[in-house]
């Protein structure tokens, strides 16, 4: 009786055993599967925030590792007709960035690409030269593609692997097709927001227009000079010694400048000139119906306007002199982007 005792319990403390592993790999997948929501909450976090989207792409890679075993995460964007790999992490992440891959050649992911469909490399695939030049070119025995989406055409691949043989599973596939929805949310906010940056037209700092729409402005109005024969000119002001300002004052300081010289500006031209914030340390007008002398009685009066506000301040660093650089059409160019080079080119010799 007493033996059989004794086996009895032997017995129950190897089920116990048993239990305690299996209870382990409960938990270590438990800890797998928070870490990755964990991931999926970070990355939505910096989109909501509006964090830059290199950024993104780089946190979304690196938190897909923690799927399973994977050991490498890539994503690709379509440029053209190459497919750049934008980000990656995890094994040989840094030998593949920036690799290009074209989409006219016959490789995996011009084929994905051209199909807009998902890929599963594991024991069951046919391995074709084109998945044997991805396994090795990558590293990976196991692997998922899948397709990324904007405003429904296909804009590149994201995928991930191993070099273990692990297979994924229907949840996993699940957590990967959540992190490729953040990124397409993502690459689709950062082209929106590209676009609302280039409707912008007003600067924010000095409420001047920016330079995007008086370039724009610019060879609009030099059309029009050259159809009615009229004169149009354009004028720029440089801050002199701009660096060194910038390394003895602070950033409000700077700003509270700038917007100084934005006022002075604003309330020296007429209703049809249209001034701008143009770059860090300049700012341009453009003038309709002004000639080149003309335009440079109206910048050196400017010019002495600004300086004459600055050069009794207490601090040496503050007594702000501009630059003018003056150009005309057609005398230096028949078009913006010609008059802009030579009001530059003339405002570094002055």
């Amino acid at each position: 009786a007493l033996k059989q005792l004794t086996l009895r319990i032997k017995d129950n403390m190897q089920e116990l055993k048993k239990y305690s592993e299996e209870t382990k790999e409960i938990n270590l997948e438990i800890n797998r599967k928070v870490i990755a929501l964990s991931g999926l909450l970070q990355v939505s976090s910096f989109i909501s925030e509006g964090e830059e989207i290199s950024e993104i792409l780089d946190l979304s890679m690196e938190k897909m590792v923690e799927i399973g075993d994977t050991n490498l995460a890539f994503l690709l964007l379509q440029e053209g007709e190459v497919l750049l790999l934008k980000s990656a992490y995890g094994t040989g992440a840094e030998r593949l960035l920036n690799k290009k891959f074209k989409l006219v050649e016959n490789n995996l992911f011009a084929k994905l690409t051209r199909e807009a469909k998902s890929f599963l490399l594991d024991n069951n695939t046919l391995k074709n030269r084109m998945v044997l030049e991805f396994e090795q070119e990558f590293g990976v025995k196991d692997a998922f593609i899948a397709p990324l989406f904007i405003h429904g055409r296909i804009a590149g691949l994201v995928g991930v692997g191993n070099n273990k043989r692990f297979a994924y599973r229907s949840d996993e596939f699940k957590l990967i097709d959540i992190f490729i929805k953040q990124i397409d949310i993502a690459l689709e906010n950062d082209i929106l927001m590209h676009k609302v940056k280039n409707l912008e037209v007003k600067d924010n700092l000095t409420s001047l227009y920016n330079e995007s729409f008086v370039r724009i402005r610019l060879d609009e109005e030099i059309k029009r000079a050259i159809i009615y024969q009229r004169p149009c000119a354009f004028v720029i002001f440089g801050i002199d010694g701009y660096e060194e300002l910038c390394q003895n004052l602070s950033l409000p300081e700077i700003e509270l400048i700038l917007k100084r010289i934005a006022v002075i500006i604003r309330e020296s031209i007429s209703d049809i000139d249209k001034a701008a914030k143009f770059g860090e340390k300049e700012f341009a007008i453009v003038l309709p119906e002004k000639n080149k002398k003309q335009a440079q009685n109206i910048g050196e009066t400017i010019k002495e306007r600004i300086e004459y506000l600055f050069k009794n301040d207490p601090d040496k660093c503050k007594r702000i002199t501009v630059s003018v650089g003056v150009a005309e059409n057609p005398i230096d160019g028949v078009n913006g982007a010609e008059l802009i080079a030579k009001a530059l080119s003339s405002l570094s010799n002055t």
